[in-house]
């Protein structure tokens, strides 16, 4: 991560799949629209699961290596899965479903390279 608060994967990364449950909604709109991001709360939970963690503090250091994010369509069977372009910190778009005054983990996904 750098001071940006950014990760972005290398090419030489070993495979690492970052599973995310989306309802149909954001689902549909990711794989039928141009929503090319995905938002999650910047909570304990989601920075102990997206970054290394100060065990002490649960203060994120470091974004983990996430190669390519599999998106759920609810608890079904049915996904997708796109390359990561970056992981980062910020304010989302309100669109899209991102609160308009609080900062979230934005994946942002290669939709070029559908698997």
């Amino acid at each position: 991560m750098d001071r940006n608060n950014t990760f972005i994967p290398k090419q030489d990364l070993p495979y690492k799949p970052l599973h995310l449950i989306l309802n149909s909604h954001w689902y549909n709109a990711i794989t039928q629209l141009d929503k090319d991001e995905e938002y999650r709360a910047f909570t304990l939970y989601y920075r102990r699961r997206l970054c290394h963690c100060s065990e002490k503090t649960g203060n994120y250091v470091i974004f983990r290596q996430w190669t390519h994010l599999v998106i759920h369509k609810g608890y079904t069977s049915t996904t997708t899965e796109y390359p990561i372009k970056e992981l980062k910190v910020d304010y989302g778009k309100s669109i899209w479903g991102a609160p308009m005054d609080k900062k979230v983990f934005i994946v942002k996904i290669d939709k070029s390279q559908t698997k």
